[in-house]
This record gives C-alpha cells, sequence and structure tokens, in this order.
C-alpha cells in the first residue's frame, strides 16, 4: 500500500511539473504570436496593396492597346495602296509587301518595347503612334506561281 501511494504522489507532482512547464510555455510564446500575427496582417495588406497597383495597371494597359487599335484601324483606312514595282514582274510572280520593324536607335525605346516586342512596336507605329527609335518599312516578298497553289 505504502508503494501505491508513493506511486500516486510522484505522479501528481510530475502532472504538476507538466502543467505548469505548459503555462510557461503559453506564456513564452504569447508576445512572439502577437508579433507574427502583426507581420502577417502587414503582410497580407501589403499584398492587397500590390494586387490593386497590378489590376489598375493592367487595366490601364489594356485601355491604351483598345485606343492603340482603334487608331491603328483608322490609320490603316487612311494609308494609300503600297506603290507598284518599278520593275515588271515576270508571268506566274506576285508580290506581297512585308511589315518589318528595324530599331533605328535602341536607347530611345520606350520602356514597353524594350524586349524589342516587335508584334507591340509594329502595332503602334501602324497606329500613328510615336515610337522613338524604331521605324516602318516595306520590303517585297515574292511568291511564284508552285507557292501561290499551295
Amino acid at each position: 500500500m505504502l508503494v501505491i501511494t508513493a506511486t500516486l504522489l510522484a505522479l501528481q507532482a510530475t502532472r504538476r511539473q507538466a502543467e505548469a512547464l505548459e503555462v510557461e510555455c503559453k506564456e513564452l510564446e504569447a508576445p512572439h504570436k502577437a508579433a507574427i500575427e502583426k507581420a502577417t496582417k502587414e503582410r497580407r495588406a501589403e499584398l492587397r496593396t500590390l494586387r490593386e497597383a497590378e489590376a489598375t495597371l493592367a487595366a490601364t494597359a489594356a485601355g491604351e492597346y483598345v485606343t492603340a487599335a482603334a487608331a491603328r484601324a483608322q490609320a490603316m483606312a487612311a494609308r494609300p495602296d503600297h506603290p507598284p514595282p518599278a520593275v515588271p514582274l515576270p508571268t506566274g510572280c506576285a508580290v506581297r509587301w512585308l511589315t518589318r520593324l528595324e530599331v533605328t536607335d535602341p536607347d530611345l525605346l520606350p520602356r514597353f518595347v524594350l524586349m524589342v516586342d516587335e508584334k507591340a512596336a509594329k502595332e503602334a507605329l501602324a497606329a500613328a503612334l510615336d515610337v522613338p527609335g524604331a521605324k516602318l518599312t516595306q520590303t517585297p516578298s515574292f511568291q511564284f506561281a508552285k507557292e501561290l497553289n499551295k
């Protein structure tokens, strides 16, 4: 009976120590938890702000693209047809005019065409927008009768 009583007393003492350690751990964690939660809230607010700014920029860029597309359509409608080639073409030959981008001064290129995004630069120039450092050039591309039938 004495052994059982001693074992029970030891068990109760161990439980009290465990409970005291749990309380101590919670007290030590509390300030860190608050700091972590505060930092998390701040980061989420920053992320929300960045996402809103990104959405605003995307909407602005989309609006500019639509405006550029409309200007391009007007410019294409007002543009005269390409001049006929100065040299007579042989029978079975056709001329097609290709629009190519030539970068005249890379230092003057605006930021949106820095990679030289030929599609964006061509669309902007065709829409009569100013793209410093680039111009559209026309070069002939000949197709022969065999290629026309393909």
